[in-house]
């Protein structure tokens, strides 16, 4: 193996290095979005049904 292929592979690692840190970083990022999709939906969904109560009663 010479010298320039040595170097290659050496940046070639830190390029697979530097993309998978990249990659943890977005997948920690879609996390957090699920998340608060996921809060946001149930928050939304219980004060829907808070209205709907509330309103029931009125009409009743």
């Amino acid at each position: 193996m010479n010298i320039n292929n040595t170097i290659e592979i050496c940046r070639l690692k830190k390029m697979l290095q530097f993309q998978l840190e990249k990659r943890n970083e977005l997948d920690f990022q879609i996390e957090i979005l699920k998340r608060l999709i996921n809060e946001s939906y149930e928050k939304d969904l219980a004060e829907t049904q808070r209205w709907l109560a509330e309103r029931n009663e009125v009409q009743t």
